[in-house]
């Protein structure tokens, strides 16, 4: 068995990061584009277009369509300004050096102060998705096998538990 190279393990941490973040913008930009809106609106093209809008202008557009607790709007505030820094600038920090000592400390010091607040805000708006799905009644073919599977991992008893609440009290569509 070869030892870890912990260099590497940081470079698997960005990538595994980089996916999350993706998920999560796709998971904001669905509920901008549907679960945030009137029944009405929702159509095949709100459903399958490509999102264009930045973070940030999805981040502005999320506080407009909604009344956001402020521990949300604090929440998706770390999450835009570590993300920016994650995508744009990690490579440009003075303390980024996955080759040190020092330095992977460092960067693991921010991925435990950024990854936290990322899952977090994943799971509310899996939250928010599931629960738009529940209210429209969205059924698909394989949905009791997937429901049995995320019911048998905990993940679903945790988004009913805890995320669906805490989304249906800390994030309401404006009228």
């Amino acid at each position: 068995m070869q030892d870890s190279d912990p260099a590497e393990e940081v470079f698997a941490q960005i990538g595994i990061t980089l996916l999350l973040v993706q998920d999560f913008e796709h998971l904001l930009s669905f509920a901008l584009r549907i679960a945030l809106k009137k029944h009405t609106d929702i159509s095949v093209n709100n459903i399958t277009k490509r999102e264009i809008r930045t973070l940030g202008r999805m981040m502005k557009d999320l506080k407009e369509a909604t009344h956001l607790d402020s521990d949300i709007e604090d929440l998706l505030r770390r999450v835009l300004e570590n993300r920016n820094l994650f995508v744009h600038k990690l490579r440009q920090q003075s303390w980024f050096d996955p080759h040190s000592p020092e330095g992977r400390r460092e960067v693991w010091k921010f991925f435990m102060k950024f990854c936290p607040d990322l899952e977090e805000a994943i799971m509310l708006f899996t939250a928010l998705a599931f629960s738009f799905a529940k209210q429209i009644k969205f059924s698909h073919p394989s949905e009791k096998e997937l429901l049995k599977e995320l019911r048998v991992s905990g993940f679903l008893d945790r988004l009913e538990s805890t995320y669906i609440p805490k989304i249906n009290s800390k994030i309401k569509p404006r009228s």
